[in-house]
């Protein structure tokens, strides 16, 4: 037994570089000690570089010197994208998980947690967690999402509109927003952002980094903020009347409401026998409704392979699962993945690592980082890591980048049999279709989720501060 126990510890203290136990293994290098599953092994490349860039990142932006490896603790499983920062180990748990579809991006929730590590520091003044968790309740939680979320994301108009679907928050209230929010605190992170967004756009991004960088946060918090930028009630209330006035949407009159009574209109698909979309029920569920009744619960996205034949991406016991709905009954597949997508013999979806899975039968026929694989007659349209609109083709079994994109946020769809390409370009979404590797323009609009179906775009957008879904016929 006593060798045994040397053993174990012989293999977690010698210097090296990977060490494992079962399905755990360590990865050492000067400012990280990682642990990663052994499914996660082919993903290390990606990881460290990752850990280590946005550390360069956060540690230029906040004057931060890393005193010793940050210990960093990496979940593979497609259930969720959550993550957090210990205060008091100054550790981060985070689940290897992508959406673009949701702009998550593993980088960016990389940025986000070291952030709140940084923070840990700062107002533990080098102590570590213990002296942050005596001044808990003094230091708000919209100080600590906010900047977490506004330094890790690149300005993203989507966040302000969106910010309108949650309830808004008072001083008191965004202190402790954990404990309020029944939107699972999302309106919470919404409503920090805008915060430390007022901010930068009233003083500049360096000024409110460099809050952090001094030694401010070591006085008491509320007259440090005084100091600096003034009553924390009236920040509040002029960060919003901020957001208000960059949050006007307005669309032409050739663009009309096609339906806004329900809350959080999403992902339209109109056919011949009526319209398919996803809402938010009172209990904050994601249903996916045909003609307002109500198919699945718990829904994350869904496609429709025909006119009575939809595949969909559910939330079932702690897993992300892939179903096909025919004629009202639920079939499970053995599939786990979002925003599947069906055509004929092939299923495509996107894993949790941020691949696109394309299989035949059952059989793993294409598998490439990306997003949004599309198929249409036996040729996947998918987008790779280096921005490249891409055609796959089954038949000759070769791939074709086609077009370079200006955004890796991108939707792909299809009109008239050509697939169509809905860039993300100065805030909002343009619709391209591509024939002969050509894009022509459709239409742009502030608009994601878009379809098309008998000459007509349909899409989520705002009205009146609501999410609903717009229609808007097209030229001949």
């Amino acid at each position: 037994m006593k060798k045994f126990l040397l053993v174990l510890l012989i293999i977690f203290t010698i210097k090296g570089q990977i060490y494992c136990l079962s399905d755990l293994y360590v990865i050492n290098s000067e400012n990280f000690e990682v642990y990663i599953k052994k499914s996660l092994l082919s993903e290390k490349d990606y990881i460290m570089n990752t850990l280590e860039k946005e550390l360069k990142y956060i540690s230029e932006k906040f004057c931060f010197k890393n005193n010793s490896p940050i210990k960093v603790f990496i979940e593979d499983s497609v259930n969720t994208g959550g993550a957090n920062a210990d205060p008091l180990r100054s550790d981060i748990r985070v689940n290897y998980f992508f959406d673009y579809g949701a702009f998550l991006k593993f980088n960016e929730v990389i940025r986000h947690e070291l952030t709140h590590v940084v923070q840990f520091h700062k107002i533990g003044d080098g102590s570590g967690g213990i002296k942050y968790l005596l001044r808990l309740g003094e230091i708000p939680l919209w100080f600590y999402e906010g900047y977490a979320e506004s330094f890790s994301r690149d300005y993203n108009p989507y966040w302000d509109v969106y910010s309108y679907l949650y309830p808004l928050y008072t001083p008191v209230e965004l202190q402790t927003f954990y404990y309020r929010d029944n939107y699972n605190r999302v309106g919470g992170y919404f409503a920090s952002f805008e915060i430390i967004e007022y901010l930068k756009n009233l003083y500049g991004e360096e000024y409110i980094a460099l809050f952090l960088c001094g030694k401010g946060l070591k006085d008491n918090f509320k007259s440090s903020i005084r100091k600096k930028f003034g009553i924390i009630s009236d920040i509040i209330s002029e960060s919003r009347s901020f957001l208000k006035n960059r949050t006007i949407v307005k669309y032409p009159n050739s663009y009309f409401v096609f339906k806004e009574s329900e809350h959080n209109l999403s992902q339209p698909n109109f056919t011949l026998h009526g319209l398919y979309y996803i809402s938010t029920d009172k209990d904050n569920r994601s249903v996916l409704k045909f003609n307002d009744k109500i198919i699945l619960e718990n829904i994350h996205s869904y496609s429709i392979y025909k006119e009575n034949e939809i595949i969909a991406s559910i939330h079932s016991q702690g897993r992300f699962k892939i179903v096909i709905v025919k004629q009202g009954q639920i079939y499970k597949t053995d599939f786990l993945g979002i925003y599947p997508f069906k055509s004929e013999d092939y299923i495509s979806f996107m894993d949790n690592r941020g691949y696109v899975n394309v299989y035949k039968e059952n059989k793993l026929v294409f598998k490439n980082k990306g997003q949004t694989g599309r198929i249409k007659d036996k040729i996947l349209y998918y987008i790779d890591m280096d921005d490249y609109l891409c055609f796959y083709y089954f038949s000759g079994d070769f791939n074709r980048k086609v077009l370079k994109l200006k955004d890796f946020y991108a939707e792909i769809s299809f009109f008239n049999d050509f697939p169509v390409i809905s860039e993300y370009i100065d805030g909002e979404f343009t619709s391209f279709l591509i024939k002969d590797d050509k894009r022509k323009k459709l239409f742009n609009a502030f608009a994601t989720n878009i379809s098309f179906f008998d000459n007509a775009v349909y899409f989520s957008g705002i009205n009146n501060q609501k999410r609903v879904i717009f229609k808007k016929e097209l030229p001949k």
